[in-house]
């Protein structure tokens, strides 16, 4: 182990996931983060595709996490694009809200009690072809919570969501759909609004990055 080594951690979904070559172009968020990092920083992606807070969890990659956490690590963590889903459409992933919020405030008491930071991010933004996905209002209800849960356990939380649509409403939907899967030219993402080509990816990394920086957050010290 490296004793001089910072380790940040990223806990969430597809949005944010390491993606293998077959799904190319398909890239999750974390995988351009690395980039805006010093040296001496390692980012470990442990986002996984198709998770909820319940089924990431459930399914041990939560304590898969958690054992390789150490006092001075980060963990960052956003969710809420499968936890939104209906009972009766993805019942392993489906979360109430206040179960949401429950597992968020159990997983910072957890990283806490290891000597590590948790930060909290507001999920991406999921379209559809002439504007926001019908799912927008049901998703804001989880990054209301993801924000609220922050505020009660005093832990910082970068509202990504937010920041990426006051950005990205300013353009005209046909450029904003070249951040997505939509325009990747395969057949079965011709209406994926939701996850990221490459240039979507380094779109939200930068943002996130920019926001760290103007929150002051301990992680921004060690970017480049």
């Amino acid at each position: 182990m490296d004793n001089n080594r910072i380790d940040i951690y990223l806990a969430g979904d597809s949005t944010m996931a390491f993606n293998t070559n077959d799904r190319a172009p398909r890239t999750g968020w974390g995988m351009s983060l690395q980039q805006f990092f010093k040296d001496e920083v390692k980012v470990h992606n442990y986002a996984q595709s198709g998770f909820s807070t319940r089924s990431y969890q459930r399914s041990g990659w939560l304590d898969r996490l958690l054992y390789e956490l150490r006092a001075g690590d980060h963990v960052i963590i956003q969710f809420g694009h499968n936890d939104k889903h209906a009972a009766d459409f993805r019942p392993l992933a489906h979360t109430e809200v206040d179960e949401f919020a429950d597992n968020l405030r159990s997983w910072i008491k957890r990283i806490r009690e290891i000597g590590a930071t948790p930060t909290l991010v507001t999920t991406t933004i999921e379209w559809a072809k002439d504007g926001l996905h019908e799912f927008a209002s049901r998703l804001a209800k989880y990054n209301a919570a993801t924000l609220a849960v922050a505020a009660e356990c005093g832990v910082k939380c970068v509202d990504l969501n937010s920041a990426a649509y006051e950005r990205l409403s300013r353009l005209p939907m046909a450029e904003i759909h070249q951040y997505y899967m939509a325009t990747s030219g395969l057949e079965d993402a011709a209406n994926d609004y939701c996850h990221l080509k490459d240039n979507g990816a380094y779109f939200y990394a930068s943002l996130f990055v920019e926001l760290c920086r103007d929150q002051n957050l301990q992680i921004a010290k060690y970017l480049k």
